[in-house]
């Protein structure tokens, strides 16, 4: 699974390195201020910008570090935001000791850096300027940046200057030359292969690998998918994330895929109930089930998978389609196809580390016959033609009540393995859709609704056929 992750994360790399600079020293963070100075060092003005993401230092973990030319106003300019400053009294001493330090790091990394020409006004700034430069900045902040965007990413930009000093040729030149230089350091001591690339060209180090960001129930700062945190998961003397043996390269290749697989996607225009126009964020790579649980998809070769689409939204027309092109054997014809796999990943947040809950592989020519069998496997006759429900509401209408999203979410995530795997789902979705039904034929006449809808009959029909030993798909063991 991680092998597949960090493959798609270099292929996504490769695909940019035509348009933008890309190693594995730099990474893309978010700029939301321009903090524009002059030449002499002196403070001009700060400028809030629609927030970019540009090449900048990559460092794994943000906590007891500091990134080159690119942070935080606590990191650049020393600044205690109201936020903290309402929190003080008691530990008022303990927070501004906390900032002071931050400050401090991002002052001993540009310090590292001294040798650069292009950011010698950034050091005017902070030392022989400091009246006119950084303290001047700190008296403006407030004033100049307001406070929902003070939280946003701070870079320096030389007065009528379009390119930012970090974004600078001479700069990224430093930057990778000193991360190189680390690289070959710490692999002179080393014989380790990496357990995902099987070479010995990076290091294997006892850092975090990186966060995943928008798992569903994790911590908004991100999750971890490898981490030892504990003595009791380590063996060989081995501490911390040495025990994975992930090189540092397919280490960030498979945090970028993962990140990339849960915010891929495109904004959308649909119709509200009452027919207005609005935009929404429409994933490409992600379907979400419940507020609890992701699943990611891709293909190795990152083809589009249209097929997908129809169980959000099942055209009778295209679910036709599909069953004839399988029952042709047009499908298998593709030279595509029988190259190419498909991954799905299951995921769900645990505090700061990501759940796997599932893990699918195979051939797409595999997937497409999995749908169409899916489909054939729910459709019901209704009003005069076949329906197929879609998987959300096969999922949702076993549910006890509106408001109950944990049992959908872990329902739907059966159902998806299902539909792909061709598997039988679980008895105990019978179960719970049977209960269902039978408070539905309990209420009061005045209450009462359909207790057996087209989707409760399309969901018996396929748990029923998938676990009978004469159903289409064998009963799972």
């Amino acid at each position: 699974m991680i092998r597949e992750l960090s493959e798609l994360g270099k292929k996504l790399r490769e695909k940019n390195a035509s348009e933008k600079i890309v190693h594995d020293a730099l990474k893309d963070e978010p700029i939301s201020i321009d903090l524009i100075i002059k030449k002499d060092g002196s403070f001009y003005k700060f400028e809030t910008i629609e927030k970019i993401l540009r090449p900048a230092e990559a460092i794994t973990a943000k906590k007891g570090k500091a990134r080159l030319l690119l942070d935080k106003a606590e990191e650049v300019i020393g600044y205690l935001g109201n936020e903290k400053r309402s929190k003080q009294g008691k530990n008022e001493e303990k927070i501004r000791d906390t900032v002071k330090k931050k400050h401090e790091l991002f002052l001993a990394k540009l310090n590292d850096y001294k040798h650069v020409d292009v950011i010698k006004p950034v050091f005017e700034f902070y030392n022989s300027n400091k009246q006119n430069g950084v303290e001047k900045a700190l008296l403006a902040f407030e004033e100049q940046v307001n406070e929902k965007e003070r939280a946003g990413n701070i870079a320096f930009r030389i007065i009528n200057d379009d390119c930012r000093i970090h974004e600078k040729k001479e700069v990224y030149d430093a930057i990778i030359a000193k991360y190189e230089q680390q690289q070959k350091n710490t692999l002179k001591n080393q014989l380790a292969k990496c357990s995902i690339c099987g070479k010995n060209d990076y290091p294997i180090e006892d850092v975090p690998h990186g966060m995943i960001k928008r798992v569903p129930d994790g911590q908004t700062s991100g999750c971890a998918l490898v981490s030892y945190n504990d003595t009791a998961y380590e063996s060989y003397n081995l501490t911390g994330n040495l025990n994975s043996q992930i090189c540092t390269a397919c280490a960030r290749a498979y945090v970028e895929g993962a990140n990339w697989l849960l915010s891929n996607g495109t904004m959308i225009a649909i119709k509200d109930k009452i027919g207005k126009e609005k935009e929404i964020y429409k994933y490409t790579n992600r379907k979400n089930f419940g507020t609890d649980t992701a699943i990611v998809f891709w293909t190795r070769e990152n083809k589009e998978v249209p097929e997908l689409d129809l169980f959000d939204k099942p055209d009778p027309q295209a679910v036709a389609n599909l069953i004839q092109s399988i029952s042709k054997g047009d499908a298998k014809k593709s030279k595509v196809i029988s190259h190419d796999k498909f991954y799905s990943m299951t995921l769900s947040g645990a505090a700061a580390r990501i759940a796997v809950r599932d893990w699918i592989e195979m051939s797409l020519y595999d997937l497409q016959m999995a749908i169409a069998t899916w489909f054939e496997d729910i459709r019901i006759e209704a009003w005069g033609e076949s329906y197929y429900p879609s998987l959300f509401q096969l999922a949702s209408c076993a549910q006890n009540e509106k408001s109950d999203n944990t049992t959908t979410s872990r329902i739907a995530a059966h159902l998806w393995k299902a539909s792909i795997k061709g598997s039988a789902p679980p008895l105990w979705i019978l179960s719970a859709l049977l209960k269902r039904v039978r408070i539905m034929e309990n209420l009061e006449n005045e209450r009462k609704k359909e207790s057996i809808t087209p989707d409760r009959a399309a969901l018996i029909r396929l748990i029923l056929n998938r676990n009978s030993k004469g159903g289409m798909i064998k009963k799972s063991k």
